[in-house]
């Protein structure tokens, strides 16, 4: 996960509160993308503010830009995410596409990716869904599997 509010999520974790993945995901776009819309604003403003046009007009537009460009950060990441997904945890992906939202979803693994890419916007989102349905259990895996590491590295030694 290329989520800048890792250390943030980590925080919340070990304060026993669970947050649904929707809402977190709702929280990041909104707080990531304002973010960007006020750097950007304050660029471009302060570079308006010392030429003869003055801040008002290139922090509009900055802070319009840097919003945009927030949203299709957060876009490109969540995609990403529901790819990776589908190319890593396949069953656990299309598991979730079938039981939460009634999809049909092709049984070959293989082709999962494939699958979600050729039906345009629409698979895609519901894609990133499913993935953001599935966050806890992959991160269950994951330490899961980071402590089969441990253990392996411990009777080595």
């Amino acid at each position: 996960d290329d989520s800048g509010f890792d250390g943030l999520n980590g925080l919340i974790r070990l304060s026993g509160v669970n947050i649904p993945a929707r809402a977190k995901f709702v929280s990041e776009t909104l707080f990531g993308a304002s973010l960007s819309s006020i750097t950007l604003g304050l660029v471009c403003g302060q570079l308006g503010a010392s030429s003869s046009i003055g801040p008002l007009v290139p922090f509009l537009f900055g802070s319009w830009a840097g919003y945009s460009l927030g949203l299709l950060n957060q876009w490109r990441n969540s995609k990403r995410k529901a790819l990776m997904y589908a190319d890593q945890y396949p069953a656990l992906l299309r598991h979730s596409l079938e039981s939460e939202w009634n999809m049909v979803v092709p049984q070959d693994e293989s082709c999962l990716r494939t699958w979600i890419l050729s039906g345009g916007v629409g698979r895609v989102t519901w894609s990133i869904l499913a993935a953001q349905a599935c966050q806890n259990a992959v991160n269950e895996i994951i330490q899961a599997q980071r402590q089969n590491i441990i253990d392996e590295k411990s009777e080595k030694n």
